[in-house]
C-alpha cells in the first residue's frame, strides 16, 4: 500500500492550512556545504522534491506519545503531486525484493529518546532532486556483537546513509512488479560511518557533514 498513489489525509489537511515551512558502507567522508543541509521541521515544508517543479511537500507530524517518558517518534513523509486534486504519491526508500518479486519500501522517521537516535536532512543539489541524508545511531554490528556503546543515553556510534530518487523499474524490479514503471523510490547510493559517537544528530550533522569553506567535496 506504501507505494500506491495515496491521498494522505494529515498531509493533505496541513497543506490546505496553508503552511509552509550504491556504494557499500564507506569511512570516507561526506561534505557538503552548510547552507544546503536542510532539516525538516515539524509541519509542512514545500520543496522541489523531483527536480521537475512538480508540486511537491514533506511533511512531520507528531504521533500521539509513546507510554514512554521523554520518547517520540515522528513519521516524515515525502509527498509527490500526481496532477489529480489531493492525489499525492508517497515516495519511500526501496529496501529489495520480497521473495515475490515485489519491491519492499520503506518510509522514514525521526526518533529521538534521551538521545536522537535517527533523523535526516534534505541536501539541496546545483542540478537536479535534492538527496536526502539518513543519520541513525547503531549499539550492534553486523555480526551481532556490541559497538563501543550500547547505552541508549549516551554517545553511540552511527552512520549516514545517502539516498538519491531514482526510478523504481532502473533497480532490476520485474515489469509488472505493481507500478513499477512509473514509481520513483529514494535509493541508497552510499553508507558512511561518522568518526565520532554522538548522543545529538544535530551535533553529527554540523560536525561531520558540514564543510567548510565553500563546500568542496574532499
Amino acid at each position: 500500500m506504501g507505494w500506491h498513489r495515496v491521498a494522505i489525509a494529515v498531509a493533505a489537511s496541513l497543506l490546505g492550512a496553508g503552511a509552509h515551512a550504491g556504494d557499500a558502507a564507506s569511512d570516507r567522508p561526506l561534505r557538503y556545504p552548510a547552507a544546503d543541509l536542510l532539516p525538516v521541521a515539524e509541519g509542512v515544508t514545500t520543496i522541489d522534491l523531483a527536480g521537475d517543479g512538480r508540486p511537491a511537500a514533506v511533511v512531520r507530524y507528531r504521533q500521539a506519545e509513546a507510554d514512554v517518558p521523554g520518547w517520540r517518534s515522528e513519521p516524515i513523509l515525502f509527498l509527490l503531486g500526481t496532477g489529480g486534486a489531493g492525489d499525492w504519491l508517497s515516495l519511500q526508500r526501496f529496501a529489495g525484493l520480497d521473495r515475490n518479486g515485489a519491491p519492499r519500501l520503506q518510509g522514514f522517521s525521526f526518533v529521538a529518546d534521551a538521545c536522537t537516535e535517527t533523523d535526516l536532512r534534505l541536501v539541496r543539489q546545483p542540478h537536479g532532486p535534492p538527496l536526502v541524508v539518513v543519520a541513525e545511531r547503531v549499539f550492534v554490528g553486523a555480526d551481532g556483537k556490541h559497538l563501543e556503546s550500547d547505552n541508549l543515553d549516551s554517545p553511540a556510534p552511527m552512520f549516514f546513509s545517502v539516498y538519491d530518487l531514482t526510478p523504481l523499474a532502473d533497480l532490476a524490479v520485474p515489469r509488472g512488479a505493481g507500478e513499477a514503471e512509473d514509481i520513483l523510490v529514494y535509493q541508497l547510493v552510499r553508507k558512511v560511518r561518522a568518526a565520532g559517537l554522538y548522543c545529538s544528530l544535530d551535533e553529527a550533522f554540523a560536525r561531520e557533514l558540514a564543510a567548510p569553506g565553500d563546500g568542496t567535496k574532499p
